[in-house]
């Protein structure tokens, strides 16, 4: 059976992390679960992967990122290049910064330059870094508005633009190629700085970004005539969210109320039902402080600050989940 051959170099690996080997240990002779964890790999399609952490070959995890960013780099050697450089971002959920580290340490072992993000960050922003930079490609590590249990790996191209058809077939097959994430070399960040391999995204790329954002906005002269006058309740979901929208609306002038405990990312979600904004039960609290502050519009960013969904005040002073179209 190929998934116990697979499941038995896992298990006998001596650098394989011990919350990986404590799983491996626990399913011993569990074979159906085995089967499901080592029958089949992760598959990378439209935008990259997103899948459940742990272990196996069908988990999110240290080794398959491992295999992801080599087939990764494979591409971008064959077909761009190795000189302009990667953008690597992460969110706050479980393990992400430590996905992105392995993910630049990859890079780095293969002469690719990277520029990582000091601190969590917003999947736009990784795009608009990489045009801003000028980089041949980037990473999001993030699972976007999935539950906690999720992680993820977006792939963007020059442009800042996910990868798609026929590009994320071609990187897909790469990553295929390789048969053992052990065979894979990473590069210590240390030895990387020494290198001139590992840098860090600069602040103007982050204040360029909030000016672009606030230069595309429609009726501008309205926003600011009457904009004090609207009142907005804002939360972050315990995403990335918090510190640019907050910053944007503030600088055109509109009142803003956030829900505090939902500001601060949190792997777990604690203070949030759904972290997915196009959900109502994700607006909960949200609704609670905009009845209290007879607030206008409600607004909620995901995880990742990618996507949005907005209440608006309807009769009665109840509020209105409106959809992506409208």
């Amino acid at each position: 059976m190929e998934e116990l051959k697979e499941y038995n170099k896992w298990l006998n690996d001596p650098e394989l992390a011990q919350e990986y080997k404590d799983t491996l240990l626990a399913m011993e002779y569990n074979t159906e679960e085995i089967k499901a964890r080592f029958g089949r790999r992760l598959a990378f399609g439209t935008g990259g992967i997103r899948a459940l952490m742990g272990t196996g070959l069908d988990r999110f995890n240290i080794p398959n990122v491992k295999l992801i960013t080599r087939g990764f780099a494979n591409y971008l050697a064959q077909h761009k290049g190795i000189g302009a450089g990667i953008v690597i971002g992460y969110d706050g959920r479980a393990g992400s910064k430590k996905f992105a580290n392995i993910t630049a340490a990859v890079f780095n072992a293969c002469d690719i330059k990277t520029y990582m993000f000091t601190n969590v960050t917003q999947t736009p922003l990784v795009s608009f870094a990489i045009t801003s930079i000028g980089c041949m490609a980037g990473v999001m590590i993030t699972a976007s508005h999935n539950p906690k249990e999720y992680n993820g790996y977006k792939a963007y191209d020059h442009r800042g633009i996910q990868l798609k058809e026929p590009v994320d077939d071609i990187v897909a097959q790469e990553i295929l190629k390789l048969k053992d994430y052990r065979t894979i070399q990473t590069l210590s960040m240390h030895d990387a700085k020494i290198g001139g391999l590992y840098s860090y995204v600069e602040d103007y790329v982050i204040s360029s970004y909030q000016d672009m954002v606030i230069s595309q906005l429609i009726n501008r002269n309205v926003l600011l005539q009457n904009g004090r006058s609207l009142s907005v309740v804002y939360t972050a979901l315990q995403g990335t969210g918090a510190a640019p929208v907050k910053n944007i609306l503030t600088k055109l002038g509109i009142e803003l109320n956030s829900v505090t405990s939902q500001e601060e990312p949190d792997p777990d979600f604690l203070a949030v039902k759904s972290p997915n904004p196009e959900n109502i039960e994700a607006f909960d609290m949200a609704v609670e402080l905009a009845k209290d502050k007879d607030a206008d519009i409600v607004l909620a960013t995901d995880p990742d600050a990618d996507r949005a969904g907005i209440m608006v005040k309807a009769a009665k002073g109840d509020y209105r989940l409106i959809s992506g179209n409208m």
